[in-house]
């Protein structure tokens, strides 16, 4: 695996565990490196399929899927 997906692989799950620790979407997109709020949320959604706000919606089994085709240990 390259650096660079290995980094996109690291910001997709770091932002995906400060999300459900209930940060906003400004503020793990700034402590993460984005220029704004749009471009983590393309970069989101480039990779899962759904905003972030969409992925939380769909709930548990669809992150467990989600986690299982990143090859990510599920935390539930």
């Amino acid at each position: 695996m390259s650096y660079q997906a290995w980094r996109q692989q690291w910001r997709l799950q770091a932002a995906i565990e400060h999300l459900a620790d209930g940060k906003s979407v400004s503020v793990v997109a700034f402590s993460l490196g984005f220029a704004s709020d749009s471009a983590f949320i393309c970069f989101f959604k480039q990779h899962l399929g759904n905003t972030p706000s969409q992925y939380f919606r769909a709930g548990t089994e669809h992150s467990k899927a989600v986690f299982a085709r990143l090859n990510y240990p599920s935390a539930t």
